[in-house]
């Protein structure tokens, strides 16, 4: 398996809530962004962090992988942001909390393991644009050498 398969079973995950589908989310795309069909969006990347290797046998290790989902929600000047953001990071923990191995036969773990506090991303004329709140979840691979 690869760090990718690992990724497209979380996408799957926050898309299987009736809030989240192909128009509002992505991996690695920031270009949904753009197609303003949405008043919030995730879009999950890979964590800045290597990923971890820990050996428990000759031939049998973990990697414990992270992926970011970065949750923007349009900043609405009516004092409603704050809430609808945390709201849409509330569904997204709930769609993940269940699945701990996000139904693949190799990942032992997954849990969310950091959540950032909210920052601003500006538009080009200096006003807030998206108010972005990050949701790291780290999930633990199980690899099985076959030595030839």
């Amino acid at each position: 398996m690869a760090y990718t398969t690992g990724e497209a079973a979380i996408l799957a995950r926050i898309r299987a809530h009736a809030d989240f589908s192909t128009t509002n989310t992505d991996a690695n795309d920031w270009k949904v962004l753009n197609g303003g069909n949405s008043a919030f969006y995730a879009i999950l990347k890979p964590s800045e962090e290597p990923a971890e290797l820990e050996f428990y046998s000759f031939s049998g290790y973990f990697i414990a992988w992270m992926t970011v989902v970065e949750v923007w929600q349009r900043y609405k000047d009516d004092g409603t942001t704050e809430a609808s953001l945390f709201g849409n990071v509330q569904k997204i923990i709930g769609q993940m909390q269940p699945y701990k191995t996000l139904g693949l036969s190799n990942v032992q773990n997954s849990q969310i393991t950091s959540i950032t506090a909210p920052t601003f991303r500006w538009d080009k004329d200096g006003g807030p644009a998206w108010l972005v709140q990050e949701l790291t979840i780290t999930w633990l691979e199980e690899v099985e050498v076959t030595f030839a």
